[in-house]
């Protein structure tokens, strides 16, 4: 059939089939559209296809197709607009799209960086999926291998780059799930680029189809398929389990261990073979003298673990592992090249080179003695101590601790080496800027090894604490930076031995206070700040007097605590100890912040703080990421929600690049973030800013951690708010039974069920309502919270279920106690007490008794009108009970009186609509004592009206039925 002929079929309607081979009479794909020019410029010239004009995609030419996958073709085109060549993803026309294709898309189009491929525009037209990005001319990673043989340092260095673009994705919230030699691009400039990243996770999501399109048994089962490439595909793929970053992790170190190695690292002769090894962690050894270091090897077959728990925490972790181990083995050759010069040289030029080799061994051996800190011993015992716990959590943190500690020893022996090569071989370190160095990094080997030796009696509170604990370690790489060293004091010669022993101490009551042990720490320090005192070297006691003010706020009232954080803010102000200055002024912003009785004096706190900023220097250092989260914390609590905004965003930037991915600092922040969004109205926002942060507090903690408690909690707080308790009632009640598996009942857990039972009030499910609110007072009752406001909230809405269910007399016993709770500790009366009143009043009157009820209502009444006025229309609580109690009372004009002063208040404000309805109905009744047949006609209109409420609606309804029976 010709082109023509093509486009003059005649249309179908109704039940008639299509012509045979016209494909249902869909226009031409792209690729037939392309193929059809091609053809037509070679028969008929180029000037036939330019007047056809080009395919075109959105605003996008089309020019021709470079590569085709399973997700779609790959197009080099044109932008018209911005007047550049560029390349276009097409994805196949039978992937269902929806938004997620375009939230996936900006969220690429905001990852910018080298080592991924920059994506420009992500669209839907014509039902036709596109992502239009840079266009990279050069070849694949998988053409780069096989330009010709290269050494293992080449390939080395070339993936350490691709995994640079993989963990900035990653920190963007975007996981491959298909990453393979083929989905890398080598730029003409050597530079690789990831691309399609996003657009695999998306397939999963839409689809579930597979890479090669086979079914995969093993053992008794027959999976479906599953997503990915298998040669590169994790065992969680093969299994289709819940996939994250750790699946990208197993297929880098696939790419890797290919490309260093020369062949995978499972066998496989067909896909049931392969995935049958990969899920057993059958690897095949590499060929003898491959050349590879034993250390890449190692970092290799860690990210090859068939758990995902026994993997790298992260791919940040992983490279940094590479580095290290690539570091070794250039210090090592640089030592054998140093090395073997003395030795040319002690036959000829003489000892100086000699001398040269034995400072660098000098060096090695200062970092090699960490052993006596971190060991295989020590890693296998804390492995043991950590993974036997009984917590569920308990190899997930066993895990991602013996990482983490095992990166701060390296750090630190690295630095060590360095710190002693600028000294004594290149020479280009002073002895006082040497003697700084070596007395920060005693401090460092100190803390990492108090807390190995914490973590290694674990308790409940340690396991809960044990990651936060290992990834707070300060980093080693501080005691290089030439302006921090500046700042460092080393005490005199004659008490650095009982200075040294003092900060050891405090280093042990600094892992009491992450572990959670907020006593020992407060004792601890203390008697650290008096043995400072005695040996009066300020620095020391500046740090302890800080350490003190940090265990008391966990632990004593607010001016206790106070006072300890402002002797440590003078203290370190008077030694010149800036860092520590510091650090006290953010923690008496902290004090202020929870509401002391000393007065709101934050803002200054936080002025105090970002002039030692100014003198400390550093800009954009971890000190400015602490500063920024606690103006974004402050601005929250003003109200001042865009520059909370902004602050909070510069912190979490700041965290990003010093702490690294995945840190539970940069958890606060986002946390915070989106506790703006939900108090800004952006309630989808702030749900899916935290799912996010679940998602990353799932990869660091596992699933069953009481660290994701309070995240969930927040989601579904955040579907409350936003008016969809059904979303969040599953949420909450995983969070629930987080809370009672992992944590001792405690003011969280009351609030948790008590909002499960807010949940059944709103969806109506009274009895099951009931249930968690009485569950939350037998909480709060256990704990003796000391909170009276939590007392009153529990109970309030246990009364409130009592109430909508008509049980008077259970209802009236728990709101006397509310109001004699409120009451006797002297609790602002409005709005807590006025409410109980109104509450206590309801309850009165449905037990029958009126003038009891009307006491009440009018004591609510009266405070409401002394705390807001008289015009405010929040009085029109109190004055509907008076009108329900006049009804009771068979009293029309009272009823009137009432109803018609609701109806003023409400007139002008909206919000309050449904006591506007209440006060219409009650009017209707009143007027059913006097003239009932015009009452019956106006209820019957009443009740027809669409925006009155269904419950008004239906007690409307019952009021008919009772006057039609009394006219019988």
């Amino acid at each position: 059939m010709s082109a023509d002929e093509y486009d003059s079929v005649p249309s179908t309607d109704g039940d008639v089939a299509p012509p045979t081979g016209v494909d249902e009479l869909k226009p031409p794909s792209l690729e037939r559209a392309l193929g059809l020019n091609k053809v037509l410029a070679d028969l008929f010239g180029a000037e036939t296809v330019s007047e056809r004009g080009p395919e075109e995609i959105g605003r996008y030419q089309l020019r021709r197709s470079i590569g085709a996958g399973g997700m779609g073709r790959v197009y080099e085109a044109y932008d018209p607009q911005l007047e550049r060549r560029i390349a276009i993803k097409v994805l196949h026309p039978d992937l269902a799209v929806d938004e997620r294709l375009l939230r996936e898309g900006k969220a690429m189009a905001r990852l910018s960086h080298p080592n991924v491929v920059t994506v420009h525009d992500v669209g839907i037209t014509d039902d036709r999926a596109f992502v239009a990005m840079e266009l990279v001319e050069g070849t694949t990673l998988r053409g780069w291998q096989r330009e010709r043989r290269r050494a293992w340092r080449e390939v080395l260095q070339m993936y350490l780059a691709v995994g640079r673009g993989i963990v900035a994705a990653h920190e963007a919230g975007l996981v491959h799930c298909d990453l393979k030699p083929d989905n890398v691009l080598v730029g003409k400039d050597g530079r690789p680029r990831v691309t399609d990243f996003g657009i695999a996770q998306l397939g999963t999501e839409l689809t579930g189809s597979t890479g090669d399109g086979t079914d995969v048994s093993i053992g008794a089962g027959t999976m479906a398929p599953a997503v990915g490439t298998p040669q590169y595909m994790s065992p969680e793929q093969f299994l289709r389990r819940p996939l994250d970053a750790r699946t990208d992790q197993f297929a880098f170190c696939s790419m890797l261990w290919e490309a260093l190695f020369s062949r995978r690292p499972f066998k496989g002769g067909s896909t049931y073979e392969l995935a049958a090894n990969v899920v057993r962690g059958a690897r095949q050894d590499p060929p003898p003298g491959h050349g590879v270091p034993p250390s890449v090897r190692k970092a290799c077959e860690r990210g090859l673990a068939v758990e995902p728990g026994e993997r790298w925490p992260s791919m940040a972790e992983l490279l940094d592992d590479l580095r290290r181990a690539w570091g070794r083995v250039k210090r090592r050759r640089a030592a054998w090249a140093v090395a073997g010069v003395a030795m040319v040289g002690a036959a000829g030029i003489g000892a100086v080179q000699l001398r040269s080799a034995q400072l660098v061994q000098a060096c090695e051996e200062q970092g090699a003695a960490i052993s006596e800190v971190w060991n295989e011993s020590r890693r296998e015992a804390l492995g043991e101590a950590l993974g036997s716990h009984e917590a569920p959590y308990a190899k997930v943190t066993a895990s991602q601790v013996l990482a983490v500690l095992g990166a701060r020893a390296e750090a630190w022996a690295d630095a060590t080496i360095e710190v002693c090569r600028h000294h004594t071989v290149d020479r280009s370190w002073m002895r006082s800027k040497y003697a700084r160095a070596q007395w920060c990094l005693d401090d460092r080997r100190v803390e990492l090894y108090v807390v190995i030796d914490q973590l290694s009696h674990p308790n409940d509170a340690v396991m809960a604490s044990a990651i936060v604990a290992s990834k707070n370690l300060a980093s080693s790489d501080t005691c290089l930076d030439p302006v921090r060293l500046q700042q460092i004091s080393v005490p005199p010669d004659e008490s650095r031995e009982q200075v040294r022993e003092a900060r050891h101490e405090l280093a042990r009551s600094w892992a009491s206070y992450t572990t959670g042990d907020y006593e020992d720490a407060l004792v601890r320090s203390t008697a650290v700040y008096e043995r400072a005192t005695e040996l009066a070297w300020a620095p020391l006691v500046a740090s302890a007097a800080l350490r003190r003010a940090k265990a008391a706020f966990y632990l004593e009232g607010n001016e206790q605590g106070f006072d300890y954080v402002v002797d440590a803010y003078f203290e370190a102000a008077r030694a010149g100890e800036l860092e520590t200055a510091f650090g006290a002024a953010l923690l008496a912003e902290s004090y202020e912040g929870r509401g002391s009785k000393l007065g709101d004096r934050r803002t200054l706190w936080l002025r105090h703080a970002s002039v030692l900023l100014d003198q400390m220097g550093a800009e954009g250092d971890l000190n400015h990421g602490r500063h920024a989260h606690a103006l974004g914390r402050e601005a929250m609590g003003r109200g001042e929600h865009v520059e909370a905004r902004a602050q909070l965003e510069r912190a979490l930037e700041i965290f990003g690049r010093t702490l690294g991915p995945r840190h539970p600092t940069s958890f606060q922040t986002l946390r915070r973030l989106a506790m703006v969004d939900v108090v800004d109205g952006d309630f989808d926002g702030g749900v899916e800013r935290l799912e996010g942060l679940l998602r990353e507090q799932e990869a660091l903690y596992g699933s069953e951690h009481p660290a994701l408690y309070n995240t969930l909690y927040d989601i579904a707080a955040a579907h409350i708010e936003g008016g969809r308790p059904k979303e969040a009632q599953p949420i909450l009640e995983r969070s629930l039974a987080l809370h009672e598996a992992t944590r001792v009942p405690d003011v969280d857990l009351a609030i948790a069920l008590s909002n499960l039972g807010g949940i059944q009030n709103d969806m109506r499910n009274f009895d099951e309502a009931l249930r968690w609110h009485a569950r939350a007072v037998a909480v709060v009752d256990s704990i003796d919270a000391g909170d009276n406001l939590l007392h009153t909230m529990v109970l309030n809405n246990l009364a409130n279920t009592y109430l909508a269910l008509e049980r008077y007399d259970e209802a009236r016993p728990t709101l006397e106690r509310i109001v004699k709770l409120l009451t006797d500790n002297a609790v602002a009366e409005f709005p807590h007490l006025a409410v109980a009143q109104s509450n206590l009043a309801g309850a009165l009157l449905g037990q029958g008794h009126v003038e009891e009820a009307r006491d009440y209502f009018r004591r609510s009444l009266e405070i409401r009108t002394r705390a807001l006025g008289e015009d405010n229309p929040r009085l029109g609580m109190p004055l509907l009970g008076l009108a329900e109690a006049a009804l009771v009372a068979e009293e029309p004009d009272e009823i009137r009186s009432a109803a018609h002063q609701v109806i003023a208040l409400t007139e002008d404000h909206p919000q309050f609509q449904g006591l506007r309805h209440r006060a219409q109905l009650l009017l209707i009744m009143a007027m059913g004592f006097d003239e009932p047949a015009a009452a019956v006609e106006q209820m019957k209109a009443w009740v027809a009206r669409p925006e009155v409420g269904e419950d008004l609606r239906e007690r409307g309804r019952e009021w008919l039925a009772e006057q039609d029976s009394s006219a019988r």
